[in-house]
């Protein structure tokens, strides 16, 4: 649980009048999230730059219990829960070259608002044995984390993963996050059609989402094969209302192999 965090944040060049009001709204909003996670602001430092930009250094405890969720407890036949739609990156792309409908930004804005505290004690209230977020590395990305950790071998079934809305549309345009490159050479899957690289031409449109880096993203999680339903419900419950169950472990035999079906 988050305890306590310090604040950087940088504020645009400007009279001292904006730049008062600028840190207090960054840190107004800071603190307004920061309360609702148990969280208080302690300190930290502000500069000026060319772009604002805020980010925290935050102290934490285990929950009483003891238990930690890692990326290397992934198990054979556990199936694969995620808790958050793609997209935040490929729809901020867009906005940026003015090709993103307001309420398709308004989507992405209320899936990063969304705390992913409830969706965790979700997991660990529903055996979960594996986790990790979904941010930068996209979800191919910090899905082969756990993968190489637990030496497993995994099935992702494209059908059931949960796109936000708008996201296929700029994908389909070729709108990318300036992070997609770099998510893209890491890849590392078997998928029908290649993995949309160049040549690729029959390679499904929705896989370059698999490798969207996310902002806020959700949180990824295996669990036993009997939970499945039951922790869907109760994720919807919590208000995660696109999470879904969107693959499977085959096996722990060191193939560290990710394949999209």
């Amino acid at each position: 649980r988050p305890k306590s965090a310090l604040a950087i944040a940088v504020v645009p060049y400007g009279s001292a009048e904006k730049l008062r009001d600028g840190l207090f709204q960054l840190l107004a909003g800071a603190c307004s999230v920061l309360a609702a996670a148990g969280c208080k602001l302690g300190g930290g430092h502000s500069v000026q730059g060319p772009e604002m930009a805020l980010g925290f250094a935050a102290v934490g405890e285990v929950r009483g219990d003891g238990v930690i969720l890692k990326k290397s407890g992934l198990r054979e036949g556990h199936k694969l829960i995620l808790t958050k739609a793609l997209g935040t990156g490929v729809i901020l792309a867009g906005e940026m070259r003015g090709m993103c409908k307001s309420v398709w930004l308004d989507g992405a804005i209320e899936s990063m608002l969304k705390l992913n505290e409830a969706a965790v004690d979700v997991a660990l209230n529903f055996g979960a044995t594996a986790c990790t977020d979904v941010t930068g590395f996209g979800l191919v990305g910090h899905l082969r984390e756990m993968v190489v950790a637990s030496g497993a071998s995994v099935q992702l079934e494209m059908d059931r993963i949960p796109l936000l809305e708008g996201a296929l549309e700029l994908a389909e345009q070729g709108v990318k996050s300036s992070l997609y490159e770099g998510n893209f050479s890491m890849r590392k899957v078997k998928a029908p059609g290649g993995c949309g690289g160049e040549g690729s031409g029959d390679a499904d449109s929705r896989l370059p989402l698999l490798f969207d880096p996310q902002t806020s993203g959700g949180m990824l999680f295996s669990v036993p094969p009997s939970y499945v339903q039951s922790c869907l419900a109760e994720l919807r419950a919590c208000g995660f209302s696109q999470s879904a169950c969107i693959g499977t472990v085959m096996a722990i035999d060191q193939s560290e192999i990710i394949e999209i079906v």
